[in-house]
Formats: C-alpha cells, structure tokens, sequence
C-alpha cells in the first residue's frame, strides 16, 4: 500500500481482491476505477476447450461469470469491473477465435445481465489477435462489454516501448480501434483499458527505473491523445518471483511516476 500510494494510480487491476482488501484499496483511492480478476491457470477446465466442437462454449462463458460472482458480488461498490480468461485467444490458431469469442460473450452475458456487473472483454496476449479478427470475430462481446481489455507491450527484445515500430506494438490499439470502427461494431460504453504495459521481457536487467518511467509516462501521453482508453495498468506490483523482471516493488519508479502533474 506504500507504493500504491507513492505510485497515485488512477486505474488499478487487483488479482483476487479480498474483502477487507478491497475496502482498503477503495477507501484510499476513492477517484480510482479498479479492475479484479480471478486468477485461474492456462489449461483449467472452467476455461473454453475450443479443441472440443461439441463444448457449449457460451454457455461455459456464462458458468466461468458465474464463477467470476462468487467473488465480485461481495465486492460490488468496492471492484467495479472484472476481466475474465486471461490470453487464452491468438489468431495463430484461428480455427478457436470463434470458440473464444462465444466463450468471452457468455462471460460478458452473466455478469452484466444477472449481476449488473461490468465486464472487461477481451485482455489477449500483445498483439496475439489480429486488429481484422476483433472486428470479424470479438464484435459481439466488445461492444456489450462495458470495457475492452488490451496487453499492451513493447517489441520483443526492446529494452523501450518508444521505438520505432511502436504503432505496431505497444500502440496496437489504434489499430484495433480503427478496424473496429471500420466494421461498424459500437465501441464498448466504458473505453478501452490497457489491462497489462511494459516491456515484453521486462524491464529489470534491461533499462533504468529513470528510463522505464520515462517509457511508462509518455505511453500515457499517448493515451491521453486518445479519448476511447481509460488508462493503463503496469505490469506489476507483487507479481512473485516468475516475473521478476517485472516489479515495480523495490524500484524508484513507482515515486518518478507519482510525481506527475496531477491531471
């Protein structure tokens, strides 16, 4: 909680948010949107077999929402929206698109529609489903979710997210949004949300705190030139020590970014 405060988040994604925590996130970040997710591994049974055509994969949708409620229904007030399957989409595999995309709209479907909770569409892997593919496939689930969730990450290999292929990369989701608007599928009422930022392999060992804060505030001004995101979400704050390249813990970057202007 000292460096949430120090880092003066305005959108935070908390992983399986108890109650007692939740109340404490909420009573000191009142302004702030705050995003749950249910953590559950690749390969669990509650998440689509698209290998499977006989699976009813919205109605599967709709019981992984249902599990969803479980935790977000004595949160509610406290965690206002919860993504659901985490980068189980990629248009590497495209034969599965529109098993995920029924699976996303069931999700969507429960937890909306019965609990009037908001739902977070989509969160894929960077760059794992085509622009094209949101727009021919993900329609239906985008626009009924109150938000659309990309993974937002700099090139493989990058030790920035400012270079020169940015557009292709970590700013992706103009591309999205414009295939989107292309194809005519409403946009979500609640924005875009740039559910996981930084670099691809992290950036401990790669760059600077000073250089990493640097990438990280002027991704947000390129946000703030962009009206459909409602802001982004650092990959990460106590991630554990598999994505150690990742922590912000420990780092000066959580102080360097809660030294912006406030806007």
């Amino acid at each position: 909680m000292d460096t949430l405060t120090s880092l003066r988040p305005a959108v935070i994604l908390v992983q399986d948010p108890d109650v007692p925590s939740a109340k404490l996130l909420r009573a000191t970040f009142p302004q702030a949107l705050i995003v749950g997710r249910h953590y559950v591994p690749d390969g669990d049974p509650s998440l689509a077999n698209c290998q499977n055509p006989a699976e009813p994969h919205e109605a599967k949708g709709q019981d992984f929402g249902q599990i969803v409620a479980r935790r977000a229904v004595p949160l509610k007030g406290l965690v206002d929206a919860w993504v659901g399957d985490n980068e189980q989409a990629s248009s590497a595999d495209p034969a599965s698109l529109a098993c995920h995309a029924q699976f996303e709209l069931g999700f969507v479907e429960r937890l909306q529609g019965r609990y009037g909770i908001a739902a977070v569409a989509g969160n894929d892997a960077s760059g794992a489903v085509t622009p094209q593919d949101y727009a021919s496939y993900f329609a239906e689930p985008i626009s009924q979710a109150e938000y659309f969730g990309l993974h937002a990450y700099g090139k493989p290999g990058a030790a920035t997210l400012q270079s020169a292929d940015a557009g292709y990369y970590v700013l992706r989701y103009r591309q999205v949004h414009d295939a989107l608007v292309q194809a005519g599928v409403p946009l979500p009422r609640g924005g875009f949300l740039l559910t996981e930022t930084g670099l691809y392999d992290g950036w401990r060992g790669q760059t600077t705190a000073a250089a990493m804060a640097g990438d990280f505030l002027w991704l947000e001004q390129q946000i703030e030139q962009d009206d459909y995101v409602r802001g982004q979400m650092i990959f990460g704050l106590g991630v554990g020590p598999q994505y150690a390249a990742y922590e912000l813990q420990g780092s000066a970057i959580p102080a360097l970014l809660g030294a912006r202007p406030a806007t």
